[in-house]
């Protein structure tokens, strides 16, 4: 990016699906270690090509929860060059709470919503001002590794799965806050975004929270197989696409208030811009 007058310009942007918490939280798989300082490798032989001056290195969920997040953090140091900063889950909700108001400029009840691999971090706010936030650590990968369901998953098993997930965030029931807009900070909210034909753009794309709902049970309950052929599906998505939709559909559930879905592309990283540069 260049930092600008105006804020934040893109001048290249690519991403990698990772899944440092695929086997668990509590422990990254050696093959994901592998693959991450591949990918980094990558990205910083990129950042020279392009004369980046500042490189920046950020751990969530995975790093802070990890047993062995000391050797990809030092194999990431000498392999990359990178200087890793491990945030905590406050910090990284913070941050993705600045990416996305920055982005959407709104002074309404938001419920912010991001969805990672190894954490899933909710906002409530008043435009700028947070009321309320959390950071639980029940990502996608990290789901994937802790429940079983058959392929497509049964109505029984998912009323199961949502009394489990309903028990690890009963705080949330206590909030007061009465959000009207579920802002979802990219990541799997692109799912429902690219099935919908909407291509991203500035201040995000506005859906109707009930058309949201019904394309997450779409998805719920289809398999694996018709995941993949669901038109506007992103390929590098379909797999963990069931587990991001229990997430969307359980918040919707719990914010009978919500009446539209937000899809922004600002999320943490432009946070971390603007609180450290502007």
């Amino acid at each position: 990016v260049d930092l600008t007058e105006s804020g934040i310009e893109y001048v290249y942007r690519e991403r990698a699906f990772v899944y440092l918490a695929k086997g668990g939280k509590d422990h990254i798989e050696q093959d994901r270690i592998d693959y991450g300082i591949e990918v980094l490798k990558k990205f910083v032989i990129k950042c020279a090509t392009l004369a980046v001056r500042d490189t920046i290195g950020l751990g969530t969920s995975a790093l802070r929860s990890a047993d062995n997040a000391h050797e990809f953090i030092s194999s990431v140091k000498e392999y990359c060059g990178l200087t890793v900063d491990v945030i905590s889950g406050r910090e990284e909700a913070e941050l993705i709470h600045t990416g996305v108001v920055s982005e959407i400029k709104l002074n309404e009840n938001l419920l912010v919503m991001d969805i990672g691999g190894g954490s899933v971090e909710l906002i409530a706010s008043e435009g700028q001002t947070i009321i309320d936030l959390m950071s639980l650590p029940l990502g996608i990968s990290h789901l994937r590794s802790q429940i079983e369901y058959s392929d497509p998953m049964t109505v029984q098993e998912y009323k199961s799965i949502k009394s489990a997930l309903l028990n690890q965030i009963q705080p949330i029931k206590a909030w007061s806050h009465l959000p009207t807009i579920l802002a979802g900070a990219s990541g799997p909210f692109e799912i429902i975004e690219s099935i919908l034909d909407a291509k991203p753009k500035a201040g995000g794309n506005r859906f109707d929270i009930d058309q949201v709902r019904a394309i997450a049970r779409r998805i719920l309950f289809a398999s694996f197989e018709e995941r993949q052929n669901i038109k506007g599906m992103p390929p590098k998505r379909a797999d963990l696409a069931l587990e991001s939709m229990m997430l969307i559909d359980l918040v919707i559930e719990l914010f009978p208030s919500l009446e539209y879905l937000i899809v922004t592309s600002w999320a943490l990283k432009e946070g971390y811009l603007l609180s450290k540069y502007f």
